[in-house]
């Protein structure tokens, strides 16, 4: 599996059964508190789902309960979900931890958006 992340230079390569580790920064500009989520899409040229991921975690916490499958056969994507607060002129960095399954095949394309 390899995954390309938008912003960033390059691709991870990782096989089933290991665990890959995106980081996204977000800086809320406005004066007040936004809550909302940030969404995980994960598009593959053979289709994907949420059973090529044993485990998904955000900031160290579960949200596997939080995938969901979109689309079907080749046109199917995963769509992993957090939530999120951030208080006026807050800056994260945050971590998504993916780990495939071992029977994952292909090559993985990971775009990330922050919704209010």
């Amino acid at each position: 599996m390899s995954g390309s992340f938008p912003g960033t230079s390059g691709t991870a390569s990782v096989t089933g059964g290991e665990t890959l580790e995106a980081y996204i920064q977000s800086v809320n500009s406005a004066n007040v508190l936004i809550n909302g989520h940030v969404d995980v899409v994960v598009t593959n040229s053979a289709g994907t789902s949420c059973a090529d991921f044993t485990a998904i975690e955000y900031n160290g916490a579960s949200v596997y309960g939080d995938c969901s499958n979109s689309g079907s056969g080749i046109n199917e994507e995963a769509i992993i979900s957090a939530p999120v607060s951030w208080t006026a002129g807050q800056s994260t960095t945050d971590t998504f931890d993916l780990t495939f399954a071992t029977a994952a095949t292909g090559t993985d394309n990971f775009a990330i958006a922050i919704a209010p």
